[in-house]
């Protein structure tokens, strides 16, 4: 009938197929204002924490997990996260907000965006913190050789105390070996040559 052709009539008879066809629309949208939503459940800290099967937001690229459950006069259903229950629903409805400080605490962990974006500018600060670099200890090989130096002439010297006749000293890191030793038994260095009379004079 011409009736049946108006725009009005048309959008009317295709949104009641909408419903009909078991179309969930999102909650707060301009089809839905004569449709009253009440809060059905809110979810048990086991049912959050569960590592399968945990109730997932239904609103639209969301993917954190559920809070609570909504239901409509239309008896629809609808899960949602901390966040999303807020701009969806002006949050909890009063008197119904958890009283239970665990099962608070783990849906601001787990259902909410806010702890995250907290986690990740602490994250971001961190990385933006000047790191301490270890400075390597670099030795002057000048003054080195000086200390190798002055050191084996201090063992070399004659008025130094003098080590027992069965023991030898070494030149390199002056520990007294045994007389019969070939090599130092710390550093492994030869033992001295002894110098005769002619090279002393």
């Amino acid at each position: 009938t011409d009736e049946e052709n108006l725009p009005e009539h048309a959008a009317a008879k295709s949104e009641c197929a909408k419903v009909e066809a078991g179309g969930t629309p999102l909650p707060g949208n301009d089809s839905d204002n004569d449709e009253e939503w009440t809060l059905s459940r809110i979810y048990t800290l086991q049912e959050i924490q569960c590592h399968s099967g945990k109730p997932t937001c239904a609103t639209e690229e969301c993917n954190r997990v559920a809070c609570s459950l909504w239901k409509s006069n239309r008896g629809e259903e609808w899960k949602t996260c901390l966040d999303c229950q807020d701009a969806d629903f002006n949050g909890w409805p009063e008197g119904l907000e958890p009283s239970d400080e665990a099962l608070m605490s783990c849906i601001k962990s787990l259902c909410s965006g806010a702890m995250e974006a907290g986690a990740d500018n602490r994250a971001g600060e961190e990385d933006a913190k000047p790191q301490d670099v270890p400075v390597p200890f670099v030795t002057n090989p000048t003054n080195e050789a000086k200390q190798t130096t002055v050191k084996n002439s201090d063992s070399a010297s004659p008025n130094k105390s003098s080590p027992p006749k069965d023991e030898w000293i070494c030149a390199q890191c002056t520990f007294y070996n045994k007389f019969s030793a070939k090599k130092c038994c710390m550093c492994h260095m030869k033992k001295p040559r002894k110098r005769s009379n002619q090279e002393m004079n």
